[in-house]
């Protein structure tokens, strides 16, 4: 194709002529009285070209397909950049972007992310690797886990477990000082033996925090044993299990959130975290045919406990009785889970206690 600007007067006759003498003319655009655009076949332009130049009219060829050529150079980086992004998004439908933990906190909650990243699941693994039943089992066999569920949504893997309602009793060593309770390190005090873990170190119940042997300071090779004397202290946190019938004892505040998130290929583009402790939600989800794009429209109600005899009373007896026992105060908190579609709270008192002492 190519496109003739024709500079002169008697434009239709012109048109006339040319059609009269068998071309087809493709497109014809009148820029003004003295001046149009035409567009021709290839195998019309030579024919085409002689009459104008019978006629005594001025032109201008320009290649139309070079034109488009142009146009489409100018746009390339725009055109590389929007089929990167195709590529990167549907590629990013491939990996696990997070892990997200419900019902457990602190140490319990740290052995969780390290159990299922023993299984070969991490963030950005492939979502091939997940073999949600086998996590599940997996973290069924910790000590402390009493149920477990792992679901993948889109990007996100979501473990829900239920933990022991019990701290477990002491179970200290002879020659070593262990860990009575899965923490996080606060203090530790060494009055002969050398420590095995430091401040800030996540340990579960049974990890040797001293042992007797002694080091040398040049080398590191043992050079003897020592009686252990000591004692350590961690953050620890016990969580607690409380079934509740939404419906009896929850109502909704008045305050609402609204959220909307877009999934491409699997990956999710805006918020849809819940704004309150305990909620209420409605989704609805649209699909954009016949791209592969869900629009989900959530509204989160806030809720809150109407009879607070039950709730105020558990936790009232469990923090008293963590006191007695620990001798501490007890930050509380809780929130609400659901497991197997049965309204789950979790309760947790958190304080600094001795968790180890020979």
């Amino acid at each position: 194709m190519y496109e003739i600007d024709v500079e002169g007067l008697n434009q239709i006759r012109l048109l006339n002529t040319l059609c009269g003498e068998g071309i087809n003319v493709r497109k014809a655009r009148f820029v003004s009285q003295s001046r149009m655009s035409i567009t021709l076949r290839g195998k019309d332009l030579k024919k085409g070209v002689a009459i104008l130049e019978r006629l005594c009219y001025n032109y201008t060829i320009n290649s139309v397909v070079g034109g488009m050529g142009k146009k489409l150079l100018r746009r390339l980086p725009l055109i590389i950049a929007v089929t990167l992004s195709v590529i990167a998004i549907f590629c990013s439908n491939l990996f696990v972007w997070g892990i997200e933990v419900e019902g457990a906190d602190g140490a319990m909650r740290m052995e969780i992310l390290d159990t299922i990243d023993s299984c070969g699941v991490g963030a950005f693994s492939p979502k091939s690797r997940v073999d949600e039943g086998k996590i599940a089992r997996t973290l069924r066999e910790i000590d402390g886990v009493s149920s477990a569920s792992v679901t993948l949504c889109g990007n996100v893997l979501t473990v829900s477990v239920l933990t022991s309602d019990e701290p477990l009793p002491p179970n200290n060593g002879g020659s070593f000082l262990k860990s009575d309770f899965d923490c996080v390190i606060t203090r530790i005090v060494v009055e002969s033996g050398t420590a095995t873990v430091s401040v800030g170190d996540t340990v579960k119940r049974g990890d040797v925090l001293i042992t007797g042997e002694l080091f040398s300071t040049s080398d590191g090779s043992p050079i003897g044993e020592t009686a252990v004397r000591g004692s350590a202290y961690g953050e620890v946190t016990f969580g607690y299990s409380f079934p509740v019938a939404s419906s009896e004892i929850l109502k909704r505040t008045g305050n609402r959130t609204e959220t909307t998130a877009l999934s491409i290929f699997g990956l999710t583009i805006g918020s849809d975290e819940p704004p309150y402790p305990l909620y209420e939600k409605e989704t609805t989800r649209d699909k954009l045919s016949p791209l592969p794009i869900e629009v989900t429209h959530t509204v989160y109600y806030e809720l809150s406990v109407t009879e607070y005899d039950g709730i105020e009373d558990f936790m009232s007896e469990k923090g008293d009785e963590l006191s007695a026992l620990f001798g501490k105060e007890f930050s509380q908190r809780y929130d609400m889970i659901t497991m197997n579609g049965v309204a789950v709270l979790k309760a947790y008192f958190t304080a600094e206690i001795l968790i180890g002492e020979i």
